[in-house]
């Protein structure tokens, strides 16, 4: 059996939308005002933004600790011979050999080539930066 229609849930609805826009907007005002209410105590952190080039030694070991995993992920790696790279491009980097930004840089170049396959192209586009920058990888 078909329901009938017009059995008077629509005039109710009618009825009731002005009251749940007020409700609603009485809501976003509240949070609005503990938003506005509760940053006024806190301090602005400026170091967010803070670009790499002016990171210092311990703010740099941090971001080469997640580098190798970015990495392996960014980069699809799925063979030993890529992850064995990835550890030797990690190494380079810790030890100060391989500048972090030209790592990332063609990090995110490879990404772009292909974000299906990008460890091919990373591996031969890190050799030929980094022999412009007068260092050997292997």
């Amino acid at each position: 059996m078909v329901a009938p229609r017009g059995n008077g849930d629509g005039i109710a609805m009618k009825r009731a939308w002005p009251h749940i826009a007020v409700c609603l907007l009485v809501i976003m005002l509240g949070v609005g005002l503990q938003q506005l209410i509760g940053a006024e105590g806190r301090e602005v952190d400026h170091d967010i933004a803070q670009p790499l080039s002016r990171l210092s030694q311990d703010d740099v070991g941090v971001k080469i600790a997640n580098l190798k995993d970015q990495l392996e992920k960014g980069l699809r790696v799925r063979r030993p011979l890529e992850f064995a790279y990835v550890d030797y491009i990690h190494g380079l980097v810790q030890t100060g050999d391989l500048p972090v930004q030209l790592v990332l840089e063609t990090f995110h170049w490879s990404r772009r080539q292909d974000p299906h396959v990008p460890f091919p192209y990373f591996q031969r586009a890190i050799r030929l930066r980094a022999a412009r920058a007068g260092i050997t990888i292997q």
